[in-house]
């Protein structure tokens, strides 16, 4: 055979990929600088979120950190999509936000693991131990008006309401002792959430039992069983606030009587602490209080170190007793007793310093459920 030319040696072809870079796994908190973009987008979520718009010149959010954690938001897009599947409304599949005042130490926890059933002692709309409690008001944080100078920690979470079921207050029986030991309303098949029938008559962050009244209650079936952490409830953000307030009540120290019964003074606050103790039921301990008043500085009558509120009355008995205008607080914005048919009356304020609920507030609901009051209270 007669030899060609020979060929070049060609070089070997290689198949070449182009590297895919790692995706980085984010921190679990990502701070914000104030006046950044992300930071505004907060304080607006927050500020959209006040009962009173007159809140925003009230509260200083002064650190504020987003939350990263790709599990529960991976569960929180899982059960919208469940949901979409099951034909649920638009309106049910709407994000929006709400809040939770935390103790510090709980933030970490909250925020890795999810919010899990238990953490409260609210019952108006459903046991604790089945679900979760979180405000509807970014300025309603607690039970008790927050007090000048007070600093706290918020968790935002995003949530996705779902279904919707409003609860009426139910009437029952008229012992304290059966009140106290009744059990709460069980969560709703097909629902994901319960709100108070009479949330959107609370107008005013002073409105009596406002905080419970706005609450939202979440929980999630998965078949027959309640999960521990509802899927539809996911941490978005933590802020930290100092709180100001700017109606400051002057003081009015009687000279006659000024000395005859000790009151810690706190000139910052605008309160004076008048007494504490404990607070009894049949003898058993439920929580330790104290009674403030912003104008008087002290107790008609010297108190016990333990008060027990062992009986109860009928509300409308005692309207029968006892002047109607006496059950308004505007009667008692002067700094002296006021005299209605005989009767020297005063209003104090009955305080227990908590941040998730307290045994204080079950009975204060129960009592309200029943529209019973306490003869000792």
């Amino acid at each position: 055979l007669l030899k060609g030319p020979e060929e070049p040696e060609r070089p070997v072809r290689r198949s070449f990929q182009i590297p895919r870079k790692s995706r980085e796994k984010k921190a679990l908190f990502q701070p914000l600088t104030p006046g950044s973009r992300e930071f505004e987008d907060v304080l607006n979520i927050l500020h959209s979120s006040y009962l009173e718009p007159t809140s925003v010149t009230n509260f200083n959010y002064k650190r504020a950190c987003l939350i990263h954690n790709e599990l529960l938001e991976k569960e929180f897009t899982e059960k919208r999509r469940e949901l979409k599947f099951d034909g649920r409304l638009d309106k049910e599949l709407s994000e929006s936000y709400a809040f939770l005042m935390v103790d510090r130490y709980q933030v970490q926890s909250i925020c890795e693991k999810g919010l899990q059933v238990g953490q409260s002692k609210i019952t108006i709309l459903g046991s604790p131990s089945m679900g979760i409690y979180l405000s509807r008001y970014a300025d309603l944080l607690q039970a008790n008006p927050l007090e000048a100078g007070a600093v706290g920690d918020v968790v935002i979470f995003k949530i996705m309401k779902g279904k919707i079921k409003s609860i009426y207050d139910p009437m029952g029986v008229k012992s304290l002792e059966s009140i106290l030991n009744k059990s709460a309303l069980d969560p709703t098949p097909k629902h994901e959430c319960h709100v108070s029938k009479n949330a959107n008559r609370i107008t005013s962050l002073l409105a009596y039992r406002a905080y419970e009244l706005t609450q939202y209650y979440f929980y999630e079936y998965s078949f027959d069983e309640l999960r521990r952490r509802p899927r539809h409830v996911c941490p978005y953000a933590v802020v930290s606030f100092t709180y100001k307030d700017d109606i400051q009540t002057p003081k009015f120290v009687p000279s006659s009587r000024a000395n005859s019964f000790s009151a810690d003074r706190n000139t910052d606050k605008f309160n004076y602490t008048l007494w504490k103790g404990q607070l009894l039921n049949k003898g058993k301990l439920l929580c330790y209080i104290s009674l403030r008043s912003a104008t008087r500085a002290f107790l008609p009558i010297k108190l016990p170190e333990k008060l027990d509120v062992e009986t109860v009355m009928s509300i409308d008995h005692l309207k029968q007793k006892i002047p109607p205008a006496l059950f308004y607080k505007e009667t008692y914005l002067g700094p002296s007793e006021v005299l209605k048919n005989g009767m020297y009356c005063s209003l104090y304020e009955v305080v227990e310093k908590t941040r998730i609920g307290s045994n204080m507030e079950s009975l204060l609901q129960k009592l309200e459920k029943e529209k019973l009051v306490s003869e000792r209270f």
